[in-house]
């Protein structure tokens, strides 16, 4: 009876111990371990694209106008409005990429729009200008920040330049 009982016992330990490891919570990862796995997914995504010589656009979101409470309502919103395949990430404090797999620039342009009416629901003064920039074969991550960060740019000199024009 004893090593019966004992035998019971150790099945018991085992199957509570099996039950806890299976129901334990993940470990947050520290963000020097997410910013690693962000980058990369996100050469991951690049790479796989370059291999499969499919579209890919990244949006380039400057949210240093938006206040930080704010978005941890928006950028939720912004992943709803985004298709399974297409990618989030905080690039750094001011910015908010968005990666879309299998989607050329002019697609892009569209989901940009989609883009800025949810973030005129949080009534910004500021417009919104969102950086585009299409994947070409030799393109690194980096490459595509600057394209996205030239559009932007170039967006914004034409709004400066209408504006001129209109007040005259």
């Amino acid at each position: 009876n004893q090593n019966l009982t004992i035998a019971v016992l150790i099945i018991l330990f085992l199957s509570v111990g099996l039950v806890l490891f299976l129901v334990r919570k993940p470990k947050h990862l520290n963000i020097e371990e997410q910013e690693e796995s962000q980058q990369q997914c996100i050469d991951n995504m690049l790479n796989s694209a370059k291999q499969g010589h499919y579209q890919l656009t990244l949006l380039l979101l400057n949210i240093n106008h938006i206040n930080t409470m704010d978005l941890a309502f928006i950028i939720p919103r912004l992943k709803h409005t985004l298709r399974e395949q297409d990618k989030l990430f905080r690039h750094n404090t001011d910015e908010i990429i968005i990666i879309l797999p299998h989607t050329s620039p002019i697609g892009a342009a569209r989901v940009a729009t989609q883009i800025e009416q949810v973030l005129s629901e949080w009534k910004t003064a500021l417009k919104v200008n969102i950086g585009i920039a299409g994947l070409q074969q030799l393109d690194t991550f980096d490459v595509l920040v600057k394209k996205a960060v030239i559009n932007q740019l170039n967006k914004i000199k034409s709004q400066e330049t209408s504006y001129s024009h209109d007040e005259n």
